[in-house]
């Protein structure tokens, strides 16, 4: 028999493959991480001999869903701010925390986030870090990814412009400075094969006119991808035609910014012309609905940019615009708000949230071909789902009920490049107690 690390047998296996293949009964096997073998139980019985072995009977295992979009600093404002908008929740809760961050506190949140995560089956986050008050935030999110063995993309956030309040001036950063420092992570941490490193504009009117030319040409010339907040609200565009005299998405085409490795997020406030141009650029776009309903941005127009061909990730957005990081909740809102808001209840299958959770959410993060589908070659990212669980129970369709009936009290067991990283509800290796108890104790200190 061949030596593997891991076996998964028995379970009811989801691919997401571009077949769509599903498994009644089926094994994975998992070798340094990467998938092996993947079929039915009977097909690879007695092949393998599993350092480790998990039986899925009676479950589902899906791939390991993809949160394109998460500040995960923001949970120690989780619950303030509330029944405010974008702009007003900014300046009040958000940005007067952040000077009084450091590294440790960082550190603290992103465990924290990391580990809600697994608890949602979630295998990898974008972290936006746009706190960059002082040295050592963008590693403290790093530090927490390797020690809970997440799968992460830090995006290096910045602004280099200085504009309404003191809270919000004390987070601009001179654009050389910050590239040097986009410089020095990617360069730390080229041999992780977990870990990537993006730019991270935060905002259109953050910007000034060169941070805006300089950080285009260094993504250019560095081949590294992009992620900005964009038409949240209808400010980009007030702003780009105020001081550019053109709309925002039009404006970023003609600076070089829309490519396949720029990733929108919101994309709420979106013109026919938005729309083509996503489309023409191959620009992939992250959908935070739980956050857009909070703040009351708006319904992104998500099932128009799936028709026309535009990728989109789901996302849930920093804890304090969303109150969790729950990847559940977030396809769940993600389906009703296109029902909703088209007045068609097929307007958005459940399968295709899915898909933009697991497959296109790893394709907007460039990593497709690593992760987002239980095939051969890919890593081993995954999650057994338990159905015998009050609001999910009965399961006849395994996709419909994680999309609509499920909470993270589903989640059984969580799978990162073949490590076992949360098993029977409990994530390994960290005393979740002691955790969230740090937590909240630096919470109240933080916002007092």
């Amino acid at each position: 028999m061949e030596e593997v690390d891991l076996l998964i047998e028995h379970g009811y296996i989801i691919t997401m493959d571009d077949l769509g293949t599903q498994i009644r009964s089926g094994s994975i096997a998992v070798r340094r991480g990467i998938i092996l073998a993947i079929g039915p139980d009977d097909r690879l019985h007695g092949r393998y001999n599993p350092s480790r072995r998990i039986d899925a009977s009676g479950k589902y295992v899906f791939p390991g869903l993809i949160n394109t979009h998460a500040h995960m600093f923001q949970v120690y404002v989780k619950g303030l701010g509330k029944d405010k908008s974008l702009v007003g929740w900014l300046e009040e809760h958000v940005r007067p925390l952040v000077p009084r961050l450091n590294e440790e506190l960082c550190y603290l949140a992103a465990m924290a986030g990391c580990v809600e995560a697994m608890h949602s089956g979630v295998t990898t986050v974008l972290d936006y870090m746009y706190a960059q008050t002082s040295p050592g935030l963008s590693d403290a999110v790093i530090r927490a990814f390797s020690d809970t063995g997440f799968r992460g993309i830090l995006a290096r956030g910045f602004s280099d412009r200085a504009y309404g309040d003191e809270a919000q001036r004390r987070l601009v950063e001179p654009i050389d400075k910050v590239l040097l420092d986009v410089e020095r992570l990617a360069r730390d941490h080229a041999g992780n094969p977990l870990l990537r490193v993006w730019l991270a504009p935060t905002a259109i009117w953050n910007l000034t006119d060169e941070g805006l030319r300089l950080t285009a040409e260094f993504a250019r010339s560095h081949g590294m991808p992009v992620t900005m907040h964009l038409c949240e609200t209808p400010r980009d565009d007030e702003t780009t035609l105020a001081r550019f005299g053109r709309r925002a998405v039009p404006f970023l085409a003609d600076l070089g910014f829309l490519d396949a490795h720029f990733l929108a997020v919101h994309a709420v406030h979106l013109r026919d012309e938005d729309v083509d141009l996503l489309r023409r650029f191959d620009v992939g776009v992250s959908h935070n609905p739980a956050s857009n309903m909070l703040l009351g941005s708006g319904i992104a127009p998500i099932a128009k940019l799936w028709r026309h061909g535009v990728r989109v990730g789901l996302a849930t957005d920093g804890a304090g615009s969303n109150d969790g990081q729950d990847m559940i909740e977030a396809m769940k809102l993600t389906a009703l708000l296109q029902k909703v808001a088209a007045e068609d209840p097929s307007v958005l299958a459940s399968v295709d949230v899915l898909r933009m959770a697991t497959k296109c959410g790893a394709d907007v993060l460039g990593i497709g071909d690593v992760t987002g589908s239980l095939e051969v070659g890919k890593a081993a990212d995954l999650f057994v789902y338990d159905p015998l669980k009050p609001k999910s129970a009965p399961v006849l369709d395994p996709v419909s009920s994680l999309v609509l009936s499920s909470t993270e009290g589903n989640i059984d067991t969580t799978v990162i490049a073949g490590r076992v990283v949360m098993e029977g509800g409990v994530v390994n290796g960290i005393d979740e107690e002691t955790l969230l108890r740090e937590l909240t104790s630096a919470a109240e200190t933080l916002t007092r």
